[in-house]
């Protein structure tokens, strides 16, 4: 079993929607046979394709190996952390050293989706200075993460929030955060999937200075209701039920997942 997950957690990250697709939920049986088929053959196309260009498969570099509950890869300088080996409960806090190395990075999804249902916080060292792609999105009880003050790259806010440095890109909102979030007023871009899954999430306010929003960035927010835009806001604009739109209202970019009514038809996102 732990050579299964060490396996699953150093895909190269070209690879690593596989781990997505094990991990997400989808919303039929079928879809998601689908996805991991998919997949799959896409993996074994280029291992395939490796051999016959005359490279190594690339799972025959992989180097995992376990520190306490971490599954980890060994860069030779440092160190990246990859996953756990079990799902972990409560505080989680990242070792800034491994076996005598610096713990840089954290991986793609290391710790995404509700087989981290347990998680509730996390705390990031100093050291760490790459967060791969939805390291922590989707873990519904998680409800703050704490950046050591010294990060270079990195810090968070009082209420637990995610940033860049200088908090100009808002980089991910806890899965567990709930009722309503206001963007603080020195973010001028907020990151792809920076709200996913929060399930708890009912109402979000963006500031004049966001002039940025990535794909994705309120993915599965199943309860938000309502995205206000200040009205000084030179990219994007609201309407007075909660859809966010670009600022002449010429696209329509999130509707809430709830249902509602707008004056060319009826919504129903998903």
């Amino acid at each position: 079993m732990k050579t299964a997950l060490c396996f699953l957690a150093t895909l190269p990250p070209h690879l690593r929607d596989f781990r997505i697709a094990i991990n997400a939920p989808f919303p039929t049986t079928w879809s998601r046979r689908l996805k991991i088929r998919t997949i799959v053959e896409r993996l074994l196309w280029n291992c395939t394709l490796s051999l016959c260009l005359g490279f190594s498969c690339p799972f025959a570099s992989l180097s995992a190996a376990t520190f306490g509950n971490f599954i980890y890869t060994d860069n030779g300088a440092d160190v990246e952390i990859t996953g756990s080996v079990t799902a972990p409960s409560g505080p989680l806090t990242i070792p800034d050293i491994i076996n005598g190395k610096p713990v840089t990075s954290i991986g793609d999804t290391a710790f995404y989706g509700y087989n981290n249902s347990e998680l509730t916080s996390v705390s990031i060292p100093a050291s760490v200075t790459n967060i791969g792609h939805a390291a922590f999105g989707g873990c519904p009880q998680l409800t703050a993460i704490t950046v050591d003050a010294s990060n270079p790259a990195y810090s968070t806010t009082a209420d637990g929030v995610l940033f860049n440095k200088d908090y100009t890109t808002l980089l991910l909102c806890p899965g567990g955060k709930a009722g309503t979030y206001t963007v603080p007023n020195s973010v001028t871009s907020i990151g792809d999937q920076a709200f996913i899954y929060c399930v708890h999430l009912t109402g979000v306010t963006i500031p004049a200075s966001v002039t940025n929003i990535h794909n994705h960035a309120f993915y599965q927010c199943r309860n938000l209701t309502s995205i206000t835009v200040d009205a000084l806001n030179t990219a994007y604009s609201s309407s007075a039920d909660g859809i966010l739109f670009n600022k002449n209202k010429t696209s329509l970019i999130v509707c809430p997942i709830v249902s509602v009514t707008y004056s060319t038809g009826r919504y129903n996102r998903r």
